[in-house]
């Protein structure tokens, strides 16, 4: 009995140890499946992080390339209509300037001309009086210069004298007119005058204060010839004023 006993006892020992070797391996086992299981989820992860992180890595460049892309539309849309507007904008200016510019041109030639136009005429006034007065000295200058010569020599009325009975030569009767200075030298010459006239011409020579010395009236039954001074002044002045008038034109 006493051997049975130790038996069951023993028998029953390693029965409880099998058990706990048992239980044991069972721990042992969950926990490697664990831990294996703890790998491949951490291996999983980290191969989900890498597949996260190049998809974001892909989705940023993406994003990226879209973003530059509507960047160079945006760019080129924009510099397209500046350059357009720019264009139309130049033309106008372009157009409103030169307008204005075509204008002005406008008024400053008709300004111009009208300058010029009152210069000129301004020039012929400014002319005309210096004309005249140049002319009214040079007649003032001539006379003193007759006068004086008609001093020095007296007979320089002979030929103004024959001059003015040449022109009427086919009259019949003639009175010359003189100042009385004068009226004794032409009657001296009046041989000079008289080969001049027909045979039949009659000749007197009278004197008249009013007529300067040098000139002469030369009268006849059809008219008369004036050769006083004053005279001669007046036609020299009329042509003098004649020629400065063709100038002008």
């Amino acid at each position: 009995m006493q051997l049975s006993y130790n038996k069951i006892i023993k028998k029953a020992t390693v029965s409880e140890n099998d058990a706990l070797h048992l239980q044991l391996r069972k721990e042992f086992a969950k926990e490697a499946a664990r831990e294996s299981a703890d790998a491949e989820v951490q291996k999983i992860l980290s191969a989900t992080r890498e597949k996260a992180a190049q998809i974001l890595e892909q989705a940023d460049e993406k994003a990226k390339q879209i973003t530059e892309k509507a960047q160079q539309m945006y760019e080129g849309a924009h510099q397209e209509g500046f350059e357009k507007g720019y264009r139309e904008g130049y033309d106008k200016a372009y157009r409103d300037a030169r307008e204005k510019v075509d204008a002005e041109a406008i008024n400053v030639r008709n300004s111009a001309w009208e300058m010029l136009r009152s210069a000129e005429a301004e020039r012929k006034i400014t002319l005309s009086e210096i004309e005249e007065e140049v002319l009214a000295l040079s007649v003032q200058i001539a006379e003193k210069l007759v006068a004086k010569q008609l001093d020095i020599d007296r007979e320089t009325v002979l030929s103004i004298v024959q001059e003015a009975v040449l022109l009427l030569s086919d009259r019949d009767s003639f009175i010359i007119v003189a100042n009385p200075a004068d009226v004794e030298i032409i009657r001296q010459n009046k041989h000079m005058f008289m080969k001049f006239l027909t045979e039949a011409a009659g000749l007197k020579i009278i004197g008249d204060p009013d007529i300067d010395p040098g000139g002469c009236r030369v009268k006849t039954e059809r008219g008369q010839i004036d050769s006083t001074l004053e005279s001669r002044w007046q036609i020299l002045l009329q042509s003098l004023h004649a020629q400065a008038g063709d100038e002008d034109e």
